[in-house]
């Protein structure tokens, strides 16, 4: 949300530098060509010319600096969406029979509205969703977090109580902005470790502090504990001891999953504690071929069953840089291409020295 807003603030800077651009423009260029020398006998001298040009670039650039005054976090101009209308009422049309009113009464569907606190993402609306249309059989049901509202619409009219506590059992107790309770198998406070040298620096660290400061505001408290060891780390995960931790991975251009996501490897390098059965079988059906082609459709639907795990979030990917002296290297002879699998080494009988 923060990111859409940055987002808008920025092209609504860059609408307003082109309009008062064009509108500069259309005043100064002619006045610098003299066309309006006998209209209204305005003319400009060379100095104020180059003044006028210097002028626009310092109103530009002092626009664009505005940015640094926008308030990332404050929602209030934000946008939100509408939850989808739904129908007070919908009946099927009956066939043309004599127990048509019968047949009508028996089509009748049933719209019920609810209040829903706590629901904070799309990710609580989903949960809640879930819940109703188990619970009522209901047909699409429509939760927005921004209303507190979750509507859908069930061939029986459901039972208030019954509504209260399929809603409440889905784990949501909020007052007064504060979430006061948290789901079965949850907690309001969790501790979340990253070797960051204990000076906060990994790429992730600003991340979980923004994050900690986030969810303070609605009640939850996130401990972020930068370690100086991260050997401390892997200590811990090994003993399965960590709820949320930070870390970097390496990769290869085919990765072979069974390391990592592989259930017979939850007490080693599985810390992510996944025991998923097809999951399990799409890696090892992955690993009976060498086609990589093969390979990339089976990781792909590997990755969409571990992002409905939730266990892992990517949040940047870093990029090699290599540095060589033109003025003692051939340029031409260099690696052509290097990425990250394959790099300047790998041509390295090819390269020469001036």
């Amino acid at each position: 949300a923060a990111a859409i807003r940055l987002s808008r603030a920025a092209l609504r800077n860059i609408r307003e530098n082109l309009f008062w651009a064009f509108i500069y423009n259309i005043i100064g260029i002619p006045l610098a060509a003299g066309v309006w020398i006998p209209i209204f006998g305005w003319t400009l001298q060379p100095m104020f010319g180059a003044l006028a040009m210097s002028l626009s670039s310092f109103c530009v650039v002092t626009n664009a600096l505005r940015l640094n005054l926008f308030r990332l976090h404050e929602a209030k101009h934000d946008k939100h969406r509408q939850p989808a209308a739904l129908p007070e009422e919908l009946t099927a049309a009956p066939p043309e029979t004599n127990n048509t009113a019968r047949q009508r009464e028996e089509k009748t569907m049933y719209k019920t509205t609810v209040t829903v606190e706590g629901m904070m993402c799309h990710m609580c609306e989903k949960h809640v969703n879930e819940a109703v249309s188990k619970a009522f059989a209901a047909e699409n049901p429509v939760s927005d977090h921004t209303a507190n509202t979750t509507a859908f619409i069930s061939a029986e009219k459901p039972d208030a109580a019954k509504v209260k506590e399929v809603i409440e059992a889905a784990g949501y107790t909020v007052e007064n902005g504060k979430v006061t309770a948290a789901p079965a198998g949850a907690s309001l406070e969790y501790e979340v470790l990253i070797p960051a040298n204990g000076e906060g620096d990994h790429p992730s660290f600003m991340v979980l502090s923004e994050a900690s400061k986030a969810l303070a505001d609605i009640g939850i408290n996130l401990i972020v504990t930068d370690m100086t060891d991260s050997s401390a780390l892997w200590d811990s995960l090994d003993a399965g001891e960590v709820d949320m931790w930070a870390a970097a991975w390496g990769a290869t251009v085919d990765p072979d999953m069974y390391q990592v996501y592989h259930s017979s490897n939850q007490t080693g390098s599985n810390h992510y504690r996944i025991a998923d059965a097809e999951l399990d079988s799409l890696i090892l059906e992955a690993r009976t071929s060498d086609d990589q082609s093969f390979r990339k459709g089976m990781y792909k639907e590997c990755l969409d069953i571990i992002l409905d795990w939730a266990v892992e979030v990517p949040v940047y990917q870093r990029k090699n840089c290599i540095i060589w002296s033109s003025e003692r290297v051939n340029s031409d002879t260099v690696t052509p291409d290097i990425t990250p699998f394959y790099n300047w080494m790998s041509e390295i009988q090819n390269m020469e020295l001036k």
